[in-house]
């Protein structure tokens, strides 16, 4: 009975039902109590998932009390060396992490791994998944280097665990180029996202938040560095430069820019008006999503200008266009299902 309760219950967590798993967890606890069997590994699953929807709402205190009484379940069994100990160790860390306690959060991690040492199995999925964690709350610390290391350590054994090809690896790869943006490294920061956007697309999840929100980021890097390449070259400081101007500093950049090209951006521009030019305004809509859909339909151009290397620095890759055209389709095609299936209702 309790097992299928809780079983219930990380079906709706699963779903984000949160509310409802709590509901479910709650009653599987309730039956467990009156068994006496408060001491046993169904007790510390039990445990471990109320923590995690607890965590999942936002309710950190409630989780590491859940976490920290499920770890002393395992403790009163003797299970410390377990699989499943190490998992809620890792949880229990980047818990603690994301609760602002680092010193705990990173000796949980610790002892996380080294039950994956004892096992021999610091080369599995979860023993990635306990360096991604001490990455992140190494992140969150602002210890740069650390964290650079431990996503690094993460992304080697996906590798060597054959999972190199997974979301969650995809999902290292961009907190990797979080850490290496948040340092300054730009343009490690760039290879880390396109490297974690080509996995999502490639595995069917280029519309999922995560995937969009990578793109958003490396068009953030672009525009950021030729927006400084304008300002350097803006004596007066007024953010305006003459589009004869800036025409010339594109075309410098990209030398493949036809005159006819750059006047195709002016045009396409939204709200562009006489020939002074806001070219932070100017970069921003470049390197837009709305500019890479418009120009790959109406720009006759646009295969040849975008397969050169030079645009990269305005936009994104011909190839990145098409990943974002293929995310932006499978948006369409999951809202047509769901307004089909509205209908049939």
């Amino acid at each position: 009975m309790v097992s299928a309760q809780w079983r219930i219950a990380g079906i709706h967590n699963m779903r984000s039902s949160f509310s409802e798993a709590l509901s479910w967890l709650v009653q599987a606890w309730g039956i467990l109590e009156s068994a006496q069997m408060v001491t046993t590994q169904e007790a510390a699953m039990v445990l471990k998932i109320k923590g995690h929807v607890h965590c999942k709402r936002g309710e950190m205190n409630a989780a590491l009390d859940n976490y920290e009484k499920a770890l002393a379940v395992h403790a009163a069994l003797g299970t410390m060396q377990s699989l499943e100990a190490a998992s809620l160790l890792g949880k229990l860390g980047s818990a603690r992490g994301s609760n602002g306690d680092f010193a705990t959060a990173v000796e949980r991690l610790q002892q996380a791994w080294d039950v994956h040492v004892c096992t021999g199995t610091t080369k599995s999925v979860a023993a990635a998944a306990v360096l991604r964690r001490r990455g992140s709350v190494y992140a969150q610390n602002r210890s740069f280097e650390v964290a650079h290391s431990a996503f690094e350590e993460a992304w080697k054994v996906h590798e060597a665990s054959h999972t190199s090809h997974s979301k969650k690896a995809a999902d290292v790869l961009r907190l990797l180029g979080d850490v290496c943006y948040q340092s300054g490294h730009l343009s490690r920061a760039v290879e880390a996202y396109l490297r974690a956007s080509s996995l999502y697309n490639t595995m069917g999840f280029g519309h999922l938040p995560c995937a969009v929100d990578t793109i958003e980021r490396v068009r953030a890097i672009q525009t950021q560095r030729v927006v400084e390449i304008f300002r350097r070259s803006d004596v007066s400081g007024s953010g305006v430069v003459s589009q004869s101007h800036l025409a010339t500093t594109m075309r410098q950049l990209d030398t493949s820019l036809t005159e006819k090209d750059v006047d195709f951006l002016f045009e396409s521009m939204p709200n562009s008006q006489g020939d002074s030019v806001d070219y932070e305004q100017f970069v921003t809509w470049v390197c837009s999503s709305d500019c890479v859909w418009h120009t790959a339909t109406s720009w006759p151009n646009a295969a040849r200008v975008r397969e050169s290397a030079g645009l990269a620095c305005f936009s994104l890759s011909r190839q990145e266009a098409r990943n974002l055209q293929a995310s932006k389709d499978q948006l369409d095609t999951i809202n047509e299902q769901l307004k089909f299936h509205g209908d049939e209702k």
